[in-house]
């Protein structure tokens, strides 16, 4: 199909089998009021700016999560993707190099400005506003997105009352507890993750995959985040700054961060600075 073709295919599929789409077209995206407040964003606004775009979607960080998934979709023959909490598009950026179509949630106006001025159907919205027919998506994408919930079983839950028997959600998240630094705080973060607490959380999911990312950036994220963390010798403000200057100097050496990440792929270690996890749902018996 040509581009663009496959999400229009999929509006036509859930209108066939009863969704109606009633959220309303404005500033480029469809929104939606929330329709449960009882959940919760933690994540500062300020973090993206539509005018300025996605600065972080051409980094080696994410383009070789982008080829992690994009090489799961393909394996399961899918080329189309609704992704939760899609942010200003570290994620739908890259993978559209990967010709792999993203629908786009996000409930931020900035980052829903960033996705819709790229192109993207996207709906500034929480997963369960859309009110989605029960099973029948066929992928989930949920990047960095469970550690800025405070209560992510709800969120989890709509995602596996949404999927279709068989179908998948991907999943990263931020990796170690121990690693946990003034870097997290700024940006919103409730926790990490081990392998056990990820899950543990996606109860009722069948693991497919769960394996630790990244292990070259440990000790790096370990030495310029944790140790000024446990020794306050930094605010959390100064601290995100300064982590964020030391990621743009990973940028510039992007192709030789990212061959190492495609080398170290092969390893398996017990740590790593993310989780990558593939689930599916179970079919039904």
């Amino acid at each position: 199909m040509k581009k663009g073709d496959l999400v229009l295919a999929e509006m036509k599929r859930l209108s066939k089998i009863g969704w109606y789409d009633k959220s309303i077209s404005t500033s480029g995206y469809k929104y939606f009021s929330s329709a449960d407040s009882k959940l919760r964003v933690s994540f500062p606004e300020d973090s993206w700016s539509s005018e300025v775009g996605n600065k972080e979607g051409s980094g080696p960080w994410a383009i070789f999560r982008s080829e992690l998934v994009a090489n799961t979709l393909a394996k399961c023959n899918k080329e189309l993707l609704w992704e939760v909490g899609a942010g200003d598009g570290n994620m739908a950026l890259p993978l559209r190099n990967s010709s792999i179509e993203t629908i786009c949630i996000e409930p931020q106006e900035q980052g829903a400005l960033v996705l819709s001025n790229e192109g993207f159907t996207t709906y500034r919205a929480f997963l369960i506003d859309l009110e989605l027919p029960k099973d029948s998506i066929q992928a989930f994408g949920c990047f960095d997105v469970l550690e800025h919930l405070e209560e992510p079983n709800i969120l989890i839950s709509e995602m596996y009352r949404s999927l279709i028997p068989g179908g998948l959600l991907l999943i990263t998240v931020p990796a170690h507890q121990w690693l946990y630094s003034h870097f997290d705080k700024p940006i919103g973060h409730f926790r990490r993750y081990s392998k056990k607490s990820l899950f543990m959380e996606l109860d009722g999911f069948a693991i497919e995959e769960i394996r630790y990312i990244f292990p070259s950036l440990v000790l790096p994220a370990f030495l310029l985040r944790r140790l000024p963390y446990l020794i306050s010798r930094q605010k959390g403000q100064n601290q995100r700054e300064a982590s964020e200057r030391h990621m743009s100097m990973m940028k510039k050496a992007s192709p030789a961060i990212l061959k190492l990440f495609r080398l170290e792929n092969g390893i398996r270690t017990p740590f790593g600075l993310s989780i990558y996890c593939v689930a599916r749902k179970p079919l039904e018996k």
